[in-house]
């Protein structure tokens, strides 16, 4: 039997999702952009800041295109949250997109699962590391719920 409040689990879980995943790709797309401008000469660095990054051995260029590289990945992840939280929000309106956010749902737990797995091993277990866990370990249960359940997704949404 369906729980009467997995449609309204995902609704707040997607528009968590969508608020995250935009967040992700504005920050990710920030430093996307410095590290790129970085790496091609364009910022100017304060005196103490070229003294610092000379102790490193590093370069100006090295460092924008390790930036670059390090907001690959939210950059990535953040899309990936973006199109979850809309498309849970579409299933709202569309039932038939509830097989494609299972499908998603199960990667993004997935993903979490890992992180989680990750952060532990490194000994860096973050409130955001446990809080993305919930969320996907939320989302997952509701839509596998709502697509096992009797009722129709529609039904419990009003």
């Amino acid at each position: 039997m369906q729980n009467t409040n997995s449609p309204k689990i995902v609704k707040v879980t997607s528009i968590l999702n969508t608020i995250s995943g935009t967040l992700n790709v504005l920050g990710a797309g920030f430093a996307l952009v410095s590290g790129a401008v970085l790496a091609a000469g364009g910022i100017p660095l304060a005196a103490e800041a070229s003294s610092e990054i000379a102790a490193t051995g590093m370069t100006a260029g090295a460092m924008g295109l390790t930036a670059v590289g390090l907001a690959i990945v939210p950059f990535v992840a953040g899309i990936f949250e973006l199109v979850l939280g809309i498309l849970g929000l579409k299933s709202e309106k569309d039932p038939s997109k509830i097989n494609p956010l299972y499908t998603l749902s199960l990667i993004s737990l997935i993903f979490a699962v890992i992180g989680a797995i990750a952060s532990i091993a490194m000994g860096m277990l973050s409130p955001a590391t446990i809080l993305q866990l919930v969320l996907s370990g939320a989302l997952f249960y509701a839509v596998n719920d709502i697509k096992n359940g009797a009722l129709p997704f529609q039904a419990h949404m009003a």
